[in-house]
């Protein structure tokens, strides 16, 4: 499992491993439009979410770019 915590307002977001990453990436998306100023940090329990964390950082970062 990935969480994703909003440093901004302390909201939590999780992700179960066979979530993919588009699913998770909308939802981090649609919570960056909802809390423009999200900054995330990522903790991951399983080494399959460990593996993801980096390509999905990559693609927030983009995805941030877009909605600003």
């Amino acid at each position: 499992m990935i969480t994703a915590h909003c440093s901004n307002c302390k909201k939590t977001i999780y992700a179960s491993d066979d979530e993919t990453n588009l699913q998770i990436l909308d939802r981090l998306t649609e919570h960056m439009t909802q809390c423009p100023q999200a900054a995330f940090t990522y903790d991951a329990d399983t080494n399959a979410g460990e593996k993801r964390i980096s390509g999905l950082q990559g693609a927030i970062d983009d995805a941030r770019r877009k909605v600003r």
